[in-house]
């Protein structure tokens, strides 16, 4: 279990996924953001335009129902009904909403509701009452115990156009249900929309995440290759104007600083071998000679000849320590004036 944790977050911890992670991140919370705002938007819209839809089907039905109501109330509606009825049944088709069409008291004597055909039915008084008083009735109800499930419900009173002497009251009825459907379309469209810009972001994300982090493993390929001492190894992308062209171009030329450094390293080490295998040759053939038996100028000779290569080397591996010390800034460089005149007559 450890080592697939182990192995899962050396997977997903590098900079390619952070990043990823991050953009997709970054785009689902916008979605998500602009999904509660559209929501929020879509369903008031949606409940609104079909607001204004049922009242004017309802006012409409109101004021084609006038004759009717004008006749029932004398009494000779029997006439109207019929008419009344077929255009009351043609409206609820073509908007999917349900009327109910009664006398200015609440008492239902029309509608295209099939479950409240031939049944005596009487509106709620509050309802009655908001629309006689205030010209209208909107809302969520189940008008009293009329129906199991709340309906959507707009009322508008019945007027005569002559006498302005209210006859009746109009309700259009819709299923909340019904509603709910038709803002559902406007979601599963922002579903299916949201999808392709949701793929669409990932694919440009992983692509830029991509070229952001290549770079950077040519990096880490480079360093390990500089560590096994190939210095010939050079970035790809120091010609881009971004942050990671200028950090190519450092790169590069770091790597340029270091191939001369190791070429002056393996010069240096082959003058020094050249310094000191003269001295120690000389000095080998000098031992040599003086394990023969020499007269005593010739040993004298061989040695002043051990003694000068000897402090030859000594002068070598002083000066290879001074060097050194100047270098690591053990030893200040300091500054004199001398004759250059002197110094090539001792040469």
């Amino acid at each position: 279990m450890k080592t697939m944790s182990a192995s899962l977050k050396k997977r997903f911890g590098s900079l390619y996924w952070q990043q990823f992670f991050l953009t997709a991140g970054m785009v689902l919370l916008t979605m998500l953001l602009l999904g509660v705002s559209f929501f929020a938007l879509s369903y008031n819209y949606t409940v609104s335009e079909k607001r204004d839809e049922m009242n004017e089907r309802a006012k409409l039905m109101a004021s084609v129902s006038v004759p009717f109501l004008e006749a029932a109330d004398s009494g000779q509606s029997d006439d109207q009904e019929e008419n009344l009825m077929s255009m009351a049944r043609v409206a609820s088709m073509v908007s999917n909403v349900n009327f109910l069409i009664g006398d200015a008291n609440g008492n239902i004597l029309l509608t295209t509701d099939e479950q409240f055909v031939n049944k005596t039915i009487t509106l709620p008084a509050d309802v009655t009452q908001q629309i006689v008083s205030e010209g209208c009735y909107e809302g969520r109800t189940r008008l009293g115990s009329m129906y199991q499930l709340k309906q959507y419900v707009v009322g508008v009173p019945a007027v005569d156009s002559q006498s302005g002497e209210l006859v009746g009251i109009i309700l259009a009825v819709m299923e909340n249900r019904s509603l709910m459907q038709m803002w559902r379309s406007f979601i599963g469209l922002f579903f299916m929309t949201s999808a392709i810009i949701l793929l669409i972001a990932f694919v440009v994300s992983s692509l830029t995440s991509m070229r952001q982090i290549q770079p950077i493993r040519e990096m880490v390929q480079a360093t390990r290759a500089y560590g096994s001492g190939e210095f010939d190894v050079r970035m790809q992308d120091s010609d881009r104007t971004d942050e990671i062209g200028e950090l190519a171009a450092s790169f590069n030329a770091m790597a340029d600083s270091l191939q001369e450094t190791e070429r002056q390293r393996r010069d240096f080490i082959a003058n020094i071998s050249h310094e000191l295998k003269t001295p120690l040759s000389v000095l080998s053939a000098a031992a040599e000679l003086l394990g023969d038996n020499l007269a005593p100028e010739k040993q004298a000779h061989y040695l002043d000849v051990i003694q000068t290569q000897a402090q030859r080397m000594d002068g070598s591996v002083r000066k290879m320590l001074e060097l050194s010390r100047l270098e690591t800034g053990v030893q200040a460089l300091r500054r004199e004036e001398f004759p250059l005149a002197a110094l090539a007559q001792e040469r």
